[in-house]
């Protein structure tokens, strides 16, 4: 949230080539060497891919709980194609909490071993 609202003000004081040149000297390394280093993998996209190829039904993801003050929430959700659950996972917002119940049912479904 403070990245934002710093690239927000940077751009709003400036302009946007101002802010694309603070954000390349500044961050273009790092980015670049953490792709190097890190396999980001995109377990929604990875499942729902799995899934169209052997159902036309939707998968669906489903808020089953969350715990904790508002500043410091887990999620918990579910992943769900028809009335079958596919995968759960938690996670500090609710994309991550989707993303893990994604990756959960990739690994039911023995498409990746992690």
């Amino acid at each position: 949230d403070s990245f934002e609202a710093f690239c927000g003000s940077l751009y709003l004081d400036s302009n946007f080539e101002t802010l694309q040149k603070v954000l390349t000297n500044k961050f273009q390394g790092r980015v670049v060497e953490y792709i190097k280093n890190h396999k980001v993998i995109d377990y929604k996209t990875m499942l729902q891919e799995e899934v169209q190829k052997i159902s036309r039904e939707r998968i669906k993801y489903h808020l089953i709980k969350d715990i904790g003050p508002d500043h410091n929430k887990v999620f918990y959700f579910e992943v769900v194609m028809g009335t079958k659950v596919l995968g759960k996972g938690k996670g500090q917002s609710k994309k991550e909490a989707e993303h893990m119940a994604a990756k959960d049912a990739l690994e039911k479904m023995s498409i990746i071993n992690e």
